[in-house]
């Protein structure tokens, strides 16, 4: 169902006709996880994207919302996933806008690096798709190419949104039901437009857009919640700085 979303923290509105957000009531690949809006500090708003799914070996999720503020080498000069030998080789990787992914960076089963890379372009070798139209990962070499071909496009000519996640989030098996369960996450299938908003981002003050668009997409009581929480009014004096303070 569809909202009417507030106008403020962008430029311009990149959303169409075929945006589309609707609830869920069961975690899977590609959904995403929207932080109760009580939730304080670095998690203030925060939207994840569920990148692995598996009842037996748990759960990862990397931020989509939250922009850091600096470019790809300084926040990555202590990561594994792209070294500065890398980013010498692929320089149009350096125009990538970086968001806070979560706070764990030790390797996940089958994952190679504590960066993750979410884009739209399928050709883009290795690359896994999460949902149509949302890759992640891939070979480097391929991705700075793809990336090289965008550079001089406008935003609605660009073939490849490419946007680094640094970090991500891990639930053990069973954990984020529960906490679904005790309303920390609402729950959400959204539109690849939705995922790669923040490709083109270069505002780092505008990280709670994310989070109140989809909600006002969502509809409903989702709707009211995004409504009365504009810029933080409700519960503005007793936000909660971590999950396992959020007692609902």
């Amino acid at each position: 169902s569809e909202g009417q979303p507030p106008t403020y923290g962008a430029e311009e509105t990149p959303f169409t006709s075929e945006t589309y957000a609707h609830e869920l009531h069961h975690v899977e690949e590609g959904s995403v996880l929207l932080v109760n809006e009580r939730m304080g500090g670095k998690n203030y708003k925060s939207v994840l994207f569920v990148t692995s799914h598996d009842e037996r070996q748990g759960t990862k999720a990397v931020g989509i919302s939250r922009i850091l503020d600096g470019n790809v080498e300084t926040l990555t000069r202590d990561c594994t996933s792209i070294s500065r030998e890398l980013l010498s080789k692929y320089d149009a990787l350096g125009s990538v806008p970086v968001v806070y992914g979560g706070s764990q960076s030790t390797y996940y089963p089958g994952d190679r690096y504590a960066i993750t890379a979410i884009h739209n372009n399928a050709l883009v070798e290795g690359s896994r798709q999460i949902i149509p139209g949302v890759h992640v990962d891939g070979n480097a070499r391929a991705l700075n190419k793809e990336v090289h071909r965008s550079l001089d496009l406008s935003p609605a000519e660009k073939s490849t949104c490419v946007l680094f996640a640094q970090g991500h989030h891990f639930f053990a098996p069973g954990q984020l039901d529960r906490e679904i369960g005790q309303g920390i996450w609402y729950l959400a299938a959204v539109s690849p437009d939705f995922i790669l908003h923040n490709t083109s981002a270069r505002n780092v003050n505008v990280s709670d857009f994310l989070w109140d668009e989809i909600m006002c997409h969502l509809g409903g009581k989702y709707a009211e919640i995004a409504c009365a929480n504009i810029h933080g009014e409700v519960h503005k004096d007793e936000p909660v700085e971590d999950l396992e303070s959020l007692k609902l």
